[in-house]
């Protein structure tokens, strides 16, 4: 089994895309990019070590030192770093949400202050154009 092959079954078993085993591991992405499709010859050992104990793999296992077993432990480590992950990305996405939410807001009002005014000054404005336009229309049907 090549190295690309062991970590992407790896990544497979964990459902994580390239970018979350980056921030995981603290390898480049583009260093993992190339590792996990095997483009590089001679990848460096600690960023090949990062990679699989961001998988939560063995390199021992890897190498055929040991055989994994499965315990019916939990990774913990790992799984706080995806609960880290996901959670950054919510905050960042709520915080999109709010700004998102007061620039609607502030519109909402704008256009409200706005249609106060225009129907308390019936001479300008867009009440005054819709007057003018209905005038026109009742002269040309006459």
């Amino acid at each position: 089994m090549t190295l690309s092959e062991y970590l992407n079954r790896l990544k497979d078993e964990r459902n994580l895309t390239l970018a979350q085993i980056a921030d995981i591991s603290g390898v480049p992405a583009g260093t993992v990019q190339r590792i996990m499709s095997g483009s590089t010859e001679n990848p460096a050992f600690q960023a090949v070590v990062e990679v699989i104990k961001a998988l939560g793999g063995s390199v021992d296992e890897y190498a055929g030192i040991t055989k994994s077993e499965p315990t019916g432990k939990r990774d913990t480590v790992f799984e706080d770093k995806i609960i880290g992950i996901y959670t950054k990305v919510i905050k960042d996405k709520n915080r999109k949400i709010a700004v998102l939410f007061g620039v609607l807001t502030l519109f909402v009002i704008g256009a409200a202050i706005l249609m106060i005014y225009d129907s308390h000054h019936g001479n300008m404005g867009y009440i005054r154009y819709v007057v003018s336009a209905y005038q026109r229309i009742l002269l040309w049907l006459r």
